[in-house]
């Protein structure tokens, strides 16, 4: 009898653990959906206070969701829209080196995240500016970086990793667009080199020597001055020698043509 009693406690003990097991597995699972729904409602907030103008108010509720205790929250989004909102040229408290430094965050925290990329490419742009500001603040200029410069910067930035890549007809593009913004870009003469070394890479299978030459000699007309110009140059004629060889070859080959008539 005390035997039974005893078997029938242990079962209880086991269902009741069982049951806690269940209780607090549940209750984990409900507090992860309910932390990311908050942490959903936070960055929306931040996007419309954005849009509002009020950018203290949209870093702190990008700062609600990193110290959030949760798994699975998007704390990458949040350290991302803390960035951008530093970087932004609306925001009276701009500030490159704190930018910089959520920008590191992402590619140093979170390695998986599908913003590390981003992340990365506008570190280098921001290092670059902060760099830039103090060379502008050395020469009493005061003058800090536009959003032409900004976006220039990462253009240039996002095409050479492209380069890198192997990705020819993406670098045209982003070099494509720099040459199209309005007045005269900051790399202009630099888009222009790029477009030129594209045409006239080997690996490309869409390698143009006359399309190269154009481009190389667009740049020395426009930027004479510029430290790109002498490359430039070079290039001018290594390309007009190979075009001069093409055509001796094509006039050859006729030759030979007309010879065994």
């Amino acid at each position: 009898m005390g035997r039974k009693h005893l078997k029938a406690g242990q079962c209880f003990l086991i269902c009741f653990a069982g049951v806690v097991i269940i209780l607090l597995s549940g209750c984990a699972t409900f507090q992860g959906i309910k932390g990311k729904l908050a942490a959903r409602e936070y960055i929306n907030r931040s996007s419309e206070l954005v849009a509002a103008g009020d950018y203290q108010a949209a870093i702190e509720e990008n700062q609600r969701v990193l110290s959030m205790g949760v798994e699975g929250v998007p704390k990458d989004r949040a350290a991302f829209n803390i960035a951008l909102i530093y970087a932004s040229n609306k925001n009276p408290r701009k500030d490159y080196r704190k930018s910089l430094r959520y920008f590191k965050t992402i590619v140093e925290d979170y390695p998986e995240s599908p913003l590390r990329e981003q992340a990365e490419t506008w570190a280098d742009v921001m290092s670059a500016l902060q760099k830039a500001t103090v060379r502008s603040k050395g020469n009493n200029n005061g003058e800090n970086p536009s959003n032409e410069q900004i976006t220039s910067n990462l253009h240039l930035l996002q095409s050479q990793k492209l380069f890198s890549e192997g990705k020819y007809q993406e670098v045209l593009d982003e070099n494509s667009v720099l040459l199209e913004m309005p007045g005269k870009s900051l790399f202009r003469d630099r888009a222009l080199f790029n477009m030129g070394l594209v045409y006239a890479h080997h690996d490309n299978p869409d390698k143009d020597y006359a399309k190269s030459l154009s481009y190389f000699t667009q740049l020395i007309n426009e930027y004479p001055e510029s430290p790109l110009a002498v490359q430039a140059a070079i290039w001018q004629n290594v390309l007009n020698i190979i075009e001069k060889a093409k055509q001796v070859d094509i006039e050859i080959e006729q030759k030979k043509k007309e010879l065994s008539r």
